[in-house]
């Protein structure tokens, strides 16, 4: 008995360190789906379809969605939802009123919702006594928040802030908002074609972190160009990807921030800027090629999509989540959660890097058994860090109760700190929804210790039939 006892300790050791925190209580909460009645809207109005969603680290989204319904016209079919105030509420909808005139909302970008449960997004508005696109309709974009706890505007195309002329807001409409209110975004300014600056009231005022044309620092005589949307983090730190331009020629692009104090290159391709950055995990004598837009975390790492000179599998997934630059994945590797000789496809989707140094990203993949129905996939690091499948295209997903659907294509939204991951998924039956993901949440140390013990009984009960032999019978925990 006391070597039984032994084995089961042994075992509900090893399997409280060991055992995949999803093995536990991995579920999918779904957020919205088609059909459902639209909070905020009249009776009958239902979301028909779904943008990306955002989350936070409460695990709370938001997001954009489509209606159809009683009423419901080409004018007023769209919004904006949001979990920030404890339950799914409406936070804007085409035709809705704005603040300072009689102007109606007529677009929306993709919200940002922030650790404090604020939303931030690009919205247009126009003259609601005119139809829209009508020509005297006069058209006005701005980004709005609700960070103050009322919807306003914080700043709108045309306004001029340090001297320049903001345009081109519509065409950059993701708008980073951070837990202490603090928005960022890209923009561009009047009279220069494709001339993309950032922008931030971190200071306490709108002003520009980044423009077109700016020098770029340690570069004598090369200036900003192509500059991509912010990365914003709560401590109000930013990175973005750039490339420069002037001198004898145009630079190569380089992941920029100013974790440090001020602006400097974080992983370069020039010596322009500082030494060349070899991507980790290629070998000697390779270059980083291009990049995608990078995520940054509240320690200030980044994570970020590129491409490599190489002849091929050249593109991959980069973070400094561990502690220092690291490949998480290039094109051409085994990809997890999948059979064996299924291998990631070309990487292009930008990474999201959480809290804890662990990333999350969108693949796609190739091999034996793989076809257009299943081609996708979402990956992210568990708990120990390990790469982990969290969806893939084909798979079935429990929307409610009994009703199981097929996955036919998603969009990964979000993944925080807790290991949520947030996304928009449409099946095969035509329908789509809003889901967050908790196959890689830490349970409570008391439901791991509940179900290691269940286990260890179970164990317990196999070993004293085997010692008991078939057939045999056990009294007060002893043989007779």
């Amino acid at each position: 008995m006391k070597r039984n006892c032994t084995v089961i300790q042994m075992f509900v050791s090893c399997w409280l360190v060991l055992v995949p925190y999803s093995a536990v209580a991995a579920q999918i909460r779904t957020v919205a789906v088609t059909g459902q009645s639209a909070p905020g809207t009249p009776t009958g109005v239902t979301f028909t379809s779904f943008g990306i969603p955002s989350l936070n680290a409460a695990g709370l989204t938001a997001f954009n969605a489509s209606l159809s319904g009683s009423g419901v016209s080409s004018i007023n079919n769209f919004g904006i939802w949001s979990e920030g105030g404890g339950s799914l509420a409406i936070t804007a909808r085409l035709g809705d009123l704005v603040a300072g005139g009689p102007r109606g909302f007529s677009a929306f970008g993709q919200p940002s919702l922030s650790d404090s449960d604020r939303v931030g997004f690009w919205g247009s508005a126009h003259i609601l006594a005119f139809p829209p696109f009508h020509p005297l309709s006069a058209y006005v974009s701005a980004v709005w928040s609700d960070r103050s706890g009322a919807l306003t505007q914080l700043v709108r195309e045309g306004e001029v802030l340090s001297g320049t002329t903001l345009s081109g807001l519509a065409s950059a409409p993701y708008i980073r908002l951070n837990a202490s209110g603090q928005v960022a975004f890209r923009t561009h300014v009047t009279g220069i074609s494709e001339a993309d600056g950032i922008w931030s009231d971190r200071s306490g005022s709108m002003t520009p972190i980044v423009q077109y044309g700016d020098p770029v620092p340690g570069a004598g005589g090369y200036v900003f160009r192509d500059i991509g949307p912010p990365a914003l983090n709560n401590l109000g730190q930013i990175g973005f990807r750039a490339s420069y331009s002037g001198g004898v020629g145009a630079g190569p692009p380089a992941i920029w921030s100013d974790r440090g104090g001020s602006l400097a290159p974080v992983v370069a391709t020039s010596t322009l800027l500082s030494s060349v950055t070899h991507p980790p995990g290629t070998p000697t004598g390779t270059t980083f090629s291009t990049f995608g837009d990078p995520s940054i975390n509240d320690s200030g790492q980044l994570a970020f999509q590129a491409t490599i000179i190489a002849a091929g599998n050249n593109s991959g997934i980069w973070s400094e989540g561990s502690g220092s630059l690291a490949l998480v994945a290039r094109q051409g590797d085994d990809a997890p959660g999948v059979p064996d000789a299924v291998n990631f496809g070309a990487l292009a989707d930008s990474p999201i890097l959480n809290a804890l140094g662990h990333v999350a990203f969108a693949a796609p993949i190739t091999g034996p058994g793989v076809t257009t129905t299943n081609d996708r996939g979402i990956w992210a690091h568990d708990h120990l860090g390990v790469l982990t499948l969290v969806l893939r295209e084909s798979d079935l997903l429990q929307v409610a109760p009994g009703d199981f659907r097929t996955v036919s294509s998603f969009s990964l939204g979000g993944f925080n700190g807790l290991g949520e991951v947030a996304f928009s998924a449409s099946f095969t039956d035509g329908t789509s929804g809003v889901f967050v993901s908790d196959a890689l949440v830490v349970p409570e140390p008391s439901t791991l210790v509940l179900t290691g013990f269940g286990a260890g009984v179970l164990m317990l009960a196999a070993l004293r039939r085997s010692a008991f032999g078939p057939g045999s019978k056990a009294t007060g925990g002893m043989p007779r």
